[in-house]
């Protein structure tokens, strides 16, 4: 009954804040459409980030890449043991570091959001803070992808690794004696 009761309040949740929100806009607002070629994107996020920044998303979107390549080749083509036990090594410190690169270029970003917003006279607009928020977004999305890929191949193979060592050590048991 409790469960029940909490995914009411949930699906509540989410029919009620679009139509408070609705409730919100006072009736002759217009909204105005960005023309395409003015409209934010992935690459304007990253073409607009300072140049440290791009650095820590290029170095994101690598490791994401290698921890992708290091599980892909341990499955693709037979190794030893060493080497699978060296390609989890790789992706758990790859998993370890990469979200925490990405939520440090984030927490940088929003420093600078915020004393832009102190420095600024009139108020900033959201409009404003969109570009800001968006290259955070996208420091933290970055870094969660390439932890989340680590995690999941170092899962994977950790669970290869312990396959293969039990089967080294029931090969390597002496056969039950017949009596």
């Amino acid at each position: 009954m409790k469960r029940f009761g909490f995914s009411m309040c949930l699906m509540l949740g989410a029919f009620a804040t679009p139509l408070i929100s609705l409730a919100a806009v006072p009736p002759d607002t217009v909204v105005t459409y960005i023309p395409p070629d003015q409209q934010i994107s992935v690459v304007t996020v990253f073409a607009d980030a300072r140049h440290y920044v791009q650095a820590l998303m290029i170095l994101l979107l690598l490791a994401a890449v290698a921890a992708l390549a290091t599980w892909a080749a341990v499955l693709v083509r037979p190794t030893t043991y060493d080497r699978t036990a060296k390609a989890v090594a790789v992706l758990a410190a790859v998993a370890a570091i990469a979200p925490m690169v990405g939520f440090l270029a984030g927490a940088d970003n929003l420093l600078h959001i915020f004393t832009g917003i102190a420095n600024k006279r009139p108020a900033a607009t959201i409009v404003m803070l969109a570009p800001g928020l968006a290259e955070t977004a996208l420091c933290v999305t970055l870094g969660l992808l390439a932890g989340t890929i680590s995690v999941m191949g170092r899962r994977h193979l950790g669970l290869l690794l312990a396959g293969r060592t039990d089967a080294a050590r029931d090969a390597l048991r002496p056969p039950p004696r017949i009596s």
